[in-house]
């Protein structure tokens, strides 16, 4: 890539089905390849060994940023690509990005998943210092670097999607939030919106609706975080019978979020129980177009 230098980055532990596809998946566009392991006790070292990579041993903290952050103390290329072992290249254009790498510091990529697609800065230059925030759903806080996006550059989740798993993890993730939400005040508006999101998600619903509301409060401007929480709100409201409620939050969902089969469902619920039978059918026709 034109004398730029990229490493693919990964933390792991336990994923010896999913390594070596996820290595030979990226290492078209990679240079070298840093995996911080924390705590596998599987075969998952010694085939990203045998595939190239470099592997460090990581205790684990309780914090996915600690164990990312670390990961980037080990790279020795110009930039990082950040990925999870479950995660494929589907597509890009070398061209474009090697083109937006001459320009941005940072880039936001098209991530795939199996129920929707959304930007993750993914692919950002070490020389920009940035680190990942938050014990659990880190992000980096990009501040004034100057960023891009991708559009032609894919990725995709090919994760099994096991619910009691992810209950267990949703439930865990709630208690990192709430310790860290009594000792700090930054980024609450990740803070509140996870919060209400795992609560929704393990359906611990007076949790959710109480840190949708605070999310609320903060007086955000439109964002996709917002158009969730009107979501969110408007599902709560529906099981408690508030329907002109429901039906505020998940026009509002729409005003933001466009068509998403998530909101045609629950629309199509409020309108059948207000007894509009015709615009109820209307909507839950959407769900299969």
């Amino acid at each position: 890539m034109s004398g730029r230098s990229l490493s693919l980055c990964l933390i792991v532990k336990n994923e010896e089905c999913n390594i070596v596809n996820c290595i030979k998946s990226f290492e078209c566009i990679v240079d070298d390849v840093v995996v911080l392991d924390t705590g596998s006790n599987d075969h998952t070292k010694a085939l990203a060994l045998k595939n190239g990579a470099s592997v460090f041993d990581f205790e684990w903290t309780g914090s996915f940023s600690d164990a990312r952050n670390k990961c980037l103390e080990y790279v020795k290329t110009d930039w990082c690509l950040f990925v999870d072992a479950d995660e494929r290249l589907d597509s890009y254009d070398p061209e474009t990005l090697d083109c937006l790498m001459k320009e941005v510091e940072a880039i936001y990529v098209r991530v795939k998943t199996n129920q929707d697609e959304i930007e993750k800065l993914k692919i950002w230059k070490l020389s920009a210092g940035l680190k990942y925030k938050l014990p659990v759903h880190e992000f980096l806080d990009v501040g004034d670097v100057k960023v891009g996006v991708l559009d032609d550059f894919v990725i995709k989740n090919e994760s099994f999607v096991d619910m009691e798993k992810i209950r267990l993890s949703r439930k865990r993730y709630i208690g990192s939030l709430e310790n860290y939400y009594k000792n700090n005040m930054k980024y609450l508006d990740r803070v509140y919106f996870y919060l209400c999101a795992d609560s929704f998600f393990v359906e611990d619903y007076k949790r959710s609706y109480e840190y949708g509301f605070k999310y609320l409060n903060l007086n955000l401007g439109e964002s996709y975080f917002l158009g969730k929480i009107h979501y969110y709100l408007g599902e709560i409201e529906l099981l408690n019978g508030n329907l002109k409620s429901a039906k505020d939050h998940i026009e509002k969902a729409y005003d933001i979020l466009g068509d998403l089969n998530i909101l045609h469902e629950a629309y199509s619920h409020i309108l059948y129980t207000l007894g509009d039978k015709k615009g109820a059918i209307e909507y839950y026709k959407k769900l299969h177009e």
